[in-house]
This record gives structure tokens, C-alpha cells and sequence, in this order.
């Protein structure tokens, strides 16, 4: 017995160092970790910060154009003045009609220029929506900025005449039916009574 007890405080010994040194490096490896983490809250304002396109977009100055009636000279206007040759694309604020796709508000429907749902028709502008600009999707805001029973509402949507990125795919329009691209840069609001019917577009620089 008196034999044993040696080597068991050896052992013990050996297993106490070991978790000693165990737990140093484990401080260790923390003490660099919160380092790392505090670097970069002061370099990006916030842990896990980054840059990113997905960003809230800062509003721009803006001039008012044409009226969004009729139809066909607003699509001349825009394509001419928001769309110039070889310059920069300029932001435009239109009026929008948003729909949802059905009564489960589960996805986005139809979507057109104008100021009320009773503005649609053959002197509304059809679109198709791009909201990959947004940090926020367009179907979550369309949700809290109309409730139901609403099925649509007019939001005064900022962004560029086309879409986002040209990928030169043609567009999956429903057969007989022209949908304008437009890529959503930012939500303003709502459209208000007294509102006046009217695009803006980006001062020029």
C-alpha cells in the first residue's frame, strides 16, 4: 500500500499540470479572440460590419419631371433622361400601384406607375420590380406598409429605370404583356392624397 501511494501523487501531480497548462491556453486563445473582435468594432462600427451593396441607400437631390400621364410620353421621358448613352444612370421616384399575388400576401403581383389602383390600364406603365437593392425586401415592406384587408397600395418607389444589373436575359413577361423593369433603391412611403402626379429625377452632376 505504502508502495502505491507514491505513484499516485505522481499521477495526480502529472494530471494537475496538464490541466493547468490546458486552462492557460484557453485564456490565452480568449484573451486574442475578444483582441480580434474589438479591432473590428473599431474599424467597422460594429462587429461583423462590411460594406455591402444590400446597404440602406441615402437619399439623393431630386427635380420634378413630366406627369405620369400619358403613358406613352413618360416611357419616352425615361428612357431618354434616366437611361442617357454612355453616361450615369440617374435615380428616379415614381408613384407605384404594388399588389400582392393573391389574398395569402405570400409574394408580390402586379405591379404599375400610377397613384391608385383605379389608375390602372392601358395608361399605366406596367413594371417589374427589382428590389435586390434593397437591405429589406419589398414584400416584407409592402406587408407593414399595407395592412390588410389591403390587397395593394401606391408607394412612392425610388431607384433606377431598368434593372439593377443587365445580365442580358430577356424578361419573363406574361404573354401580351410588356412589364418595365425597375430596380428599387429605396421605399419613401406612402402616396398621399394631394400628392402631386409628377416623376422626379436625380439632379444632374
Amino acid at each position: 500500500m505504502n508502495d502505491i501511494a507514491p505513484d499516485l501523487r505522481r499521477a495526480s501531480g502529472y494530471w494537475s499540470g496538464v490541466w493547468t497548462a490546458g486552462l492557460v491556453v484557453l485564456l490565452a486563445c480568449g484573451c486574442h479572440d475578444a483582441a480580434r473582435r474589438r479591432d473590428s468594432t473599431q474599424a467597422g462600427g460594429k462587429e461583423g460590419a462590411m460594406p455591402t451593396q444590400m446597404q440602406a441607400q441615402a437619399a439623393v437631390e431630386m427635380v420634378q419631371g413630366p406627369s405620369i400621364r400619358p403613358a406613352a410620353a413618360l416611357l419616352e421621358w425615361l428612357e431618354q433622361n434616366a437611361v442617357p448613352k454612355g453616361g450615369k444612370r440617374r435615380r428616379v421616384r415614381l408613384p407605384v400601384v404594388v399588389a400582392f399575388e393573391d389574398a395569402y400576401r405570400l409574394a408580390i403581383g402586379k405591379a404599375h406607375v400610377g397613384m391608385s389602383e383605379q389608375d390602372a390600364g392601358t395608361e399605366a406603365l406596367p413594371l417589374s420590380l427589382d428590389d435586390t437593392g434593397l437591405s429589406v425586401s419589398l414584400l416584407s415592406r409592402l406587408r407593414d406598409l399595407c395592412p390588410p384587408p389591403q390587397q395593394a397600395c401606391a408607394l412612392w418607389l425610388e431607384g433606377y429605370w431598368g434593372k439593377l444589373v443587365d445580365d442580358g436575359l430577356p424578361s419573363l413577361d406574361p404573354p401580351g404583356e410588356k412589364r418595365h423593369p425597375f430596380a428599387v433603391l429605396r421605399i419613401v412611403g406612402l402616396v398621399q392624397a394631394g400628392d402631386s402626379p409628377h416623376v422626379l429625377i436625380e439632379t444632374p452632376r
